[in-house]
């Protein structure tokens, strides 16, 4: 092969296929998980939980908060991914009704 050129054609970007999970959190409902999405364009989903004097503030990567907030809508970073996919956890703030801020 010597003197011949050889050339490698590649993507752009590479495409990582996983699942999105849905945890209410201590809220109530049902919704469905995200599954095969292409986290290159994946975004969350809007909340369909409830819970009784508290209104919904978004979705986190921690059940107590302390990690990544998505809103509703938002590009999830594939920063967040593991082998297992993602799991995102409603986030809940106390308020006077059954107030949802973001649907």
């Amino acid at each position: 092969m010597r003197g011949q050129t050889v050339r490698c054609v590649a993507k752009d970007t590479i495409d990582i296929v996983g699942n999105v999970r849905y945890d209410s959190n201590g809220g109530t409902g049902t919704m469905a998980d995200q599954t095969s999405v292409n986290f290159a364009t994946a975004v969350a989903s809007s909340n369909q939980y409830s819970r009784t004097n508290f209104r919904f503030a978004g979705w986190n990567t921690s059940a107590d908060g302390t990690g990544t907030n998505y809103g509703p809508a938002q590009t999830i970073t594939t920063g967040d991914l593991s082998q297992e996919g993602l799991s995102l956890y409603a986030n809940w703030v106390q308020s006077a009704g059954n107030l949802q801020d973001w649907q």
